[in-house]
């Protein structure tokens, strides 16, 4: 950290997500969120692990063939539902001889550059389309053909682009659940957390200074408990223990989740009750003589 910002250096898109600078002035603590995007210099669709190439569909050049699919195991996957700004790419891996043509439609129709803004790309030697960026108007019926002068074939997708919610996380109700637990045992609170854009969760306790929950300026005190860090999971953060309780850990637990959009909390209470308490090795508990 440098003074009052965060650098990153060398970026790459796993840095993507959102930040939180926590503030803490005059015993008052303030949560802000930033979000970022790091995206790559090429296109997304082009870190092919494909072995569809040409060559290696083609038959040997004395074999005259017409077209024939030769990976349909990648074809299998027919209705595509993705969200807005993803990355699409439809394969038709195919071979033939001589080597096929391949060209595509969008609802039966011929799909050209101009039909999309940011257009697309046809990678004919893995025999794929790629969209970019996708949006609503993207949503259709697209169909590869692949031809040469012996034949013709073509399959279909199916492509269904969701937009983005934007709205602050949502936390699942009923939880954190109210725990009750002996002195000296452990309690296990739970949050679930529901979010299109990446959360940043934390979980806290609402503290009292001079006997006042809140500052002048109407923030309350907190005290974090945890936090997302480099070595905490998402599954890790919706999970908040406290091991060992004692009467001072009693009181009230919050999950407070946050994204671009807003930040949304919940709270439940921890009950600590006193220990069985042994005499001579034999328990006692109170009864009434009938």
């Amino acid at each position: 950290m440098v003074r009052n910002y965060l650098q990153i250096k060398e970026t790459t898109p796993r840095d993507s997500g959102l930040y939180a600078c926590s503030v803490l002035k005059n015993s008052q603590t303030s949560i802000h969120f930033y979000h970022v995007n790091v995206t790559e210099a090429s296109s997304s669709g082009d870190d092919e692990d494909d072995n569809d190439s040409s060559e290696d569909a083609s038959n040997d050049s004395n074999n005259i063939r017409a077209p024939f699919w030769t990976n349909t195991d990648k074809m299998e996957k027919q209705l595509y539902v993705v969200p807005a700004a993803n990355t699409v790419k439809l394969r038709c891996p195919a071979g033939g001889n001589p080597t096929p043509r391949l060209r595509w439609l969008k609802n039966g129709k011929e799909f050209k550059q101009d039909h999309r803004i940011g257009g697309y790309k046809v990678r004919i030697q893995h025999w794929s389309l790629i969209m970019e960026s996708v949006v609503p108007s993207d949503k259709g019926i697209y169909t590869c053909i692949v031809e040469n002068e012996h034949g013709s074939i073509n399959h279909t997708y199916h492509l269904d682009v969701i937009e983005r919610s934007s709205r602050r996380p949502i936390l699942q109700a009923g939880l954190p659940a109210n725990v009750s637990v002996l002195v000296g045992g452990d309690a296990e609170f739970v949050c679930k957390v529901y979010s299109d854009a990446q959360p940043h969760i934390r979980w806290v306790r609402y503290i009292e200074k001079n006997g006042s929950r809140y500052g002048v300026d109407g923030s309350p005190y907190v005290k974090v408990l945890k936090a997302a860090g480099v070595n905490v999971t998402d599954e890790e953060i919706e999970v908040l223990y406290v091991r060992n309780v004692s009467f001072e850990d009693a009181g009230e637990y919050t999950c407070i989740a946050g994204n671009s959009i807003g930040i949304s909390q919940q709270s439940a209470w921890l009950t600590v009750l006193p220990g069985i308490i042994l005499f001579s090795g034999v328990l006692s508990f109170p009864f009434l003589n009938i």
